[in-house]
């Protein structure tokens, strides 16, 4: 989780879901908005700069194996015009 640049809420990523939410916050309330789902194995991180929110996918159910190609990481670019 990430606060967002502006401070209007929080950025998610929802690991096995392969979904990028982001919660806005007005006291008590939250409001939950999916930005993105995708075939991802793992997204496990966000960051925003620059009005663009950069998701990480480890493919953390894959690491452990024999296969190098299970420890790439991937980071993709979502305009999110903030």
């Amino acid at each position: 989780m990430r606060t967002a640049a502006d401070g209007t809420g929080i950025w998610v990523a929802e690991n096995d879901a392969g979904r990028v939410s982001f919660i806005s916050l007005d006291g008590d309330n939250a409001n939950i908005e999916t930005i993105v789902e995708a075939d991802w194995a793992s997204a496990t991180a966000v960051a925003e700069t620059g009005g663009v929110l950069y998701a990480i996918d480890t493919n953390f159910p894959a690491l452990g194996g024999d296969d190098m190609a299970t420890t790439v990481f991937y980071a993709y670019a979502i305009d999110v015009n903030m």
